[in-house]
Order: C-alpha cells, then sequence, then structure tokens
C-alpha cells in the first residue's frame, strides 16, 4: 500500500476527523500563589518547541521506561507543538481603568499606597506622567500588512461604504483623521473599509504617518472599541470588516500586555499586586474598577459580577477565534493570495494559556464553555517562593503576608471579621499593611455586603487555594537549573496528553490520583469531598477510603433543613439537632419558617430540598456565642 492509498483509507480519515477534533480549540488556565512560577509556565508555553531545548531523547537514562515514554513524546510534540498565545488576565483588569479619567487613576494609586482616604494632594502628582503615558500610548498597524493577511472567498461579502483614499497620505505625518472619509473611486484597490458599523456609539480616530504609512489608535480608543465588540457579540452580530479582528488580535494580545508590564514597572511590584488585587474585587463586585468617591450611589452590587473577568477572558478568545478564522495560516509570515482556501489541518490548531485564574468559579465559567478547557495548577515550597520574592521581586515578608491573605479567601475572611470586631491583625504585619486590609474592609462596607460578606466571599474575592483544589493537573515548579528542564518536561507530557489522550499511560503517581479522586465522589458531604488511596512504597494499592458521616446518620447530602426542623425523621438525626431548646433549632427557625415552608422558596421552585452542612451551623453559633475559632466537622470520619 502507498502512502496516498493509506491517507486515503476511511479508517485513516476517520481516526484523523476524530483526533484533530479534541486539539483543535484548546484553552488553558493557569492558577497559582504569587511567586509560584504561573508567568514562568506560562513564557515556557509561548515558545516554539525549538526554542524549548530539550534535550534529545536517547537511551542513556537508567530507567528505559521513562527514555521510551519521552521519546514517544518529544516525537509528537515536535510535529504537533503549535504556536501557543498567551492571556494576561492582569492586563485584562488594568484595561477596566481606561473606562475612567486619568486623574481618578492617580487618585486610586495614591490612595492604595497611602494610610487614608482618597485626597487631593502631592501623592496622585507623581503617578500622573505615568497614568498619562498609560491611556495616551499609541498601537499602530499597517493596512497593506493587514489586508496581505485577510482571505476574502467573496469581495461582495465586504461592501466598503468609506474606504481610505489617496488623500489622507497628504496629510502631515502627526494629523489626526477621523476613521470615515468620504467614497473615492480606489474602492476596489481598498476593499477594506476603516468605518466600523454607523450604529457605533462614539469615534473610533486614529493618527495616519504618510511617511510611515502606518495608522496610529490610542489605547483608549482601542478599549472602547474592544467594548463595542462586546457589545455587538451580545446581540448576535460581528464585524463584516474582517481588518477590525487582526487590529483587536493585535492589541489583546500583544500591544495591550506589553503596555500594561511596562506600565505596572513604572509604578512598582509592590503596588502592582495589591493594586490589581483591589480593582479585581470592585469588578467582581460592582463590574466596574473604582468605587464612587462620594456615598454608594449606582455602584450597586452585581449578581454576575464574579464573572466580569471570565467574560474578559471569553472575549479575548472570541476575538482569538475570529482572527484565527480571518488569517489563512497561524504563520502570520506566510502571505494569502485571494485564491487560498482556509487552513483546516494541523496548522489551525489553537492553543490558548490564560495567565493567570485567581478565583475558582472564573474556572467554572470557563469550564462550562470549553469543552477542551483545563485547569492547570502550578505550586512551590513555601521557603523556595518567599525566596523568589524577596529577591526577584523586592517584597518584605510583611508584604508577602497581607498579598498571601488576599489571594486565600478564608483567611482574608477572617481577619475583615476580626476588624470588624474591633480586633487587631496579626502581630507580623504593620501599620501599612493593616491599612491595606483596612482598605477591602471599607470596600465591602461601602457596597453593604458586610451582612453578606461570609455567603458572597467565594465569589467576589481571590481564592488561589480553591483554585488549586479544582485543578484539572498539579505540577510543582522547582527552582535548580535540572529541574527547570524538567518543568519543560512535565509540560511537555500534559500538552500531549491533552492533545491526543493516552499517547503515554499514567504515572504510578497519577494512577493513585485517578482512584482517589473516584473514591472522593462517595462522600456525601457537602462541604468537601476527600478521597484517598493507601499504598506501599512501589505505590502498590492497598485500600481506599474517603470522608462520611458516621454510622446511621445522613450523609449531609441528603439532610433537609425542613425534616430537622419539623422531626419527620428523627432517627436519622443526632440528639443535638433534634433537642428544641438547643442552639441549632434556635438558627433554623426563621429561615424555615419564612423561606423555606413558603411556596415562593427558591428550592421549592427548582424541585431541590434544603439541604445543609451541619459544620458550618455549628461553627457560626460557635462564634456568634463565644467569638472561639471554628472547628472542623464533628459529624465525619475517614472511611477506609
Amino acid at each position: 500500500m502507498s502512502i496516498c492509498d493509506f491517507e486515503e483509507s476511511a479508517s485513516y480519515k476517520i481516526s484523523k476527523h476524530l483526533y484533530n477534533a479534541q486539539k483543535e480549540f484548546i484553552v488553558l488556565g493557569l492558577c497559582g500563589k504569587v511567586g509560584s512560577g504561573v508567568s514562568e509556565v506560562a513564557e515556557i508555553l509561548e515558545q516554539p518547541f525549538e526554542k524549548l531545548h530539550l534535550p534529545q531523547p536517547g537511551f542513556q537514562d537508567h530507567d528505559s521506561y521513562d527514555a521510551h515514554e519521552y521519546r514517544i513524546l518529544y516525537a509528537y510534540a515536535k510535529r504537533n507543538w503549535k504556536e501557543i498565545y498567551k492571556i494576561r488576565t492582569s492586563s485584562l483588569i488594568t484595561r477596566h481603568i481606561l473606562t475612567e479619567s486619568e486623574d481618578k487613576m492617580c487618585r486610586f494609586l495614591a490612595w492604595i499606597t497611602a494610610n487614608n482616604e482618597y485626597q487631593e494632594d502631592d501623592g496622585k502628582n507623581k503617578y500622573l506622567e505615568h497614568v498619562k503615558s498609560f491611556f495616551n500610548c499609541e498601537m499602530s498597524f499597517s493596512i497593506e500588512e493587514y489586508r496581505s493577511k485577510v482571505y476574502i472567498e467573496n469581495k461582495n461579502d465586504i461592501a466598503p461604504r468609506e474606504v481610505i483614499s489617496e488623500e489622507i497620505s497628504t496629510q502631515p505625518a502627526d494629523a489626526i483623521e477621523h476613521s470615515s472619509v468620504e467614497n473615492t473611486s480606489e474602492s476596489e484597490k481598498y476593499p477594506f473599509n476603516l468605518e466600523i458599523e454607523t450604529d457605533f456609539d462614539g469615534e473610533i480616530r486614529f493618527r495616519y504617518n504618510s511617511a510611515e504609512k502606518r495608522c496610529y489608535i490610542s489605547n483608549k480608543n482601542l478599549s472602547n472599541f474592544l467594548d463595542f465588540y462586546a457589545k455587538r457579540r451580545r446581540e448576535k452580530s460581528g464585524f463584516k470588516n474582517k481588518l477590525w479582528y487582526l487590529i483587536l488580535k493585535q492589541y489583546l494580545y500583544d500591544f495591550l500586555p506589553k503596555e500594561s508590564s511596562k506600565f505596572w514597572e513604572q509604578i512598582g511590584e509592590s503596588v502592582r499586586i495589591r493594586a490589581l488585587q483591589y480593582l479585581g474585587n470592585n469588578l467582581r463586585i460592582v463590574k466596574k474598577p473604582f468605587l464612587s468617591d462620594d456615598d454608594f450611589k449606582d455602584d450597586d452590587f452585581k449578581d454576575d459580577g464574579y464573572t466580569c473577568l471570565a467574560e474578559d477572558i471569553n472575549l479575548a478568545i472570541k476575538v482569538l477565534r475570529a482572527y484565527k478564522l480571518t488569517i489563512c495560516s497561524p504563520d502570520e509570515t506566510q502571505l494569502c493570495t485571494p485564491n487560498t482556501k482556509i487552513n483546516n489541518d494541523a496548522n489551525s490548531y489553537t492553543i490558548v494559556v490564560i495567565d493567570s485564574i485567581k478565583n475558582p468559579y472564573e474556572s467554572m465559567y470557563l469550564r462550562q464553555r470549553y469543552t477542551n478547557y483545563y485547569l492547570i495548577g502550578i505550586y512551590t515550597e513555601e521557603e523556595h517562593r518567599r525566596a523568589r520574592l524577596r529577591k526577584k521581586e523586592h517584597l518584605t515578608d510583611e508584604v508577602i503576608d497581607v498579598i498571601d491573605i488576599i489571594e486565600n479567601n478564608s483567611d482574608l475572611k477572617k481577619e475583615l471579621l476580626k476588624y470588624k470586631e474591633s480586633q487587631s491583625n496579626t502581630e507580623s504585619q504593620t501599620k501599612k499593611e493593616n491599612a491595606f486590609i483596612k482598605k477591602i474592609y471599607d470596600q465591602i462596607k461601602k457596597c453593604e455586603l458586610l451582612k453578606s460578606l461570609p455567603y458572597i466571599s467565594p465569589f467576589i474575592f481571590q481564592n488561589v487555594p480553591g483554585c488549586l483544589e479544582t485543578a484539572d493537573i498539579l505540577i510543582n515548579n522547582k527552582t535548580d537549573n535540572q529541574s527547570y528542564i524538567y518543568l519543560k518536561k512535565i509540560l511537555l507530557r500534559y500538552i500531549c496528553l491533552i492533545m491526543n489522550p493516552a499517547i503515554v499511560l499514567p504515572t504510578k503517581i497519577e494512577r493513585c490520583m485517578q482512584i482517589a479522586y473516584t473514591a472522593k465522589l462517595n462522600s456525601g458531604c457537602i462541604s468537601r469531598q476527600v478521597g484517598a488511596a493507601l499504598t506501599d512504597h512501589d505505590y502498590h494499592l492497598l485500600s481506599i477510603g474517603w470522608n462520611q458521616q458516621p454510622e446511621g446518620q445522613l450523609p449531609c447530602a441528603y439532610r433537609d433543613l425542613c425534616e430537622l426542623y419539623h422531626h419527620w425523621s428523627p432517627d436519622d438525626y443526632s440528639d443535638y439537632e433534634n433537642n428544641d431548646d438547643f442552639h441549632l433549632q434556635e438558627k433554623i427557625k426563621k429561615q424555615v419558617e419564612e423561606l423555606l415552608d413558603t411556596s415562593s422558596s427558591p428550592l421549592e421552585k427548582l424541585g431541590k430540598l434544603p439541604s445543609y452542612c451541619f459544620k458550618d451551623y455549628y461553627n457560626s453559633i460557635l462564634y456568634e456565642k463565644t467569638k472561639s475559632t471554628p472547628v472542623h466537622c464533628m459529624q465525619k470520619k475517614l472511611h477506609f
């Protein structure tokens, strides 16, 4: 059989189609604590295969099994490793400040580094130059270069109303032109108009340099344009002019990340981290970067605010997808002709890596929208992580402590409750770090969220430990050079497995973790499901286990507050729960009588029963009565 006959066979075509569908569009989310190496991993994934500088496969290793496995992975990656596009969440957060004034951003930076409220002082003036530079920096592009990359199947699909005329080239190099000019006879020569649809609310202005024959658009204008594209997507429409997708792709994946990094580098690393954390909170709460200077006013809490950053990431992915359909190849140096067909083979596969995910519900949002979405957790030993931050970012231990608190939802909630009760923070924090905890406290107080803080905090604050718990893949990022090569090999392994599942077998640890993960599904705990696999030194399985309630009692997933309150099935609950004189019955009485027993109960409408976590109720009672530290669940035990 010849090669041609083999490729034309039905079985080969079917297999190729199945595997191509698996790797057609892959989204990778990265999560990890500050200093764990998330950005380092993203930079590795951005590299072409040749620049990874991986060792050539061979059989010098003592373990022949590992040598054969690496040879398989290396051969597959060498042929199939494609360009990976990086989305920087920090740049998407930074973009939102462009919706506000330069003055407000300067005041915010002065406030975030001060111990008092917003104020008119010299503090904001030292940031003014950097803020103005970021707002007004310009992205340039060449119409001719863009046109050469776009494939047009039918010229009539793009009916230009207004085009770039030769008259523009006679303008001074610094001339400012509107993105609309009069029709000319050059419409056939310039098939792409520079005017977006007429229902655009506002103007997109660009500066045309006749000497360079390039257009320049400011950062703020580009941000407005991206918002307009988001509006068009919500209306289930897009752009007929494919040129705009190329402009938006360059903005989101090249220009904005570069300028955002430059801006925060000028501001300072310590300010950058805390400012982005605060801005992220605001976006999840009210979908705006800043709260009003005065009273709360129009800054109402948005119940869908927790998706704000995830929606931004999703929008960036959609821009990339439109861009990939616009050009004929991801190899942007390859020019297209009108007769070139869009390449649907391996060159059209796309992988996106997100640097980084800080809230598990943002990850959940993306997981529900992309079949091939994977969350990768990056962690490192605490001593090494802190050493990196001290050496590379010049952060003090006190600053690192506060950053860690803000990244850990449960720790931050405890600190805010302590502050609410006028208790002092930990001794390791300075007054400046205490001031930042106070700023977050004032933030949620201003939004009138103090009463509902225990319930909404998982949605509006960062929760890196929660992300790591739900990660599909966990990678230990070590520090020495040998481990750096090892890190690349680990990434190589998982990218290959994502693109072609079962290309290699699970490791011994992966096999045990897979069993433990399956075991946890037996747990009826609605707070946290835990599975365990017990092995010997050689990873031979000895037993499996999971957390569950004591014998004779119902798991929390089957518990019903109404059933407990009315004593419909007392034998299924403990004496403490059944005793009407104890605090638990008092705690649930109002909820059951005023909400759960009514026909308007939200759960009733959904056809669901009000299950409850005993630990959460008991801890809330304990804290209200004694202000004691909450305890772990008393109802659960590990079952083997």
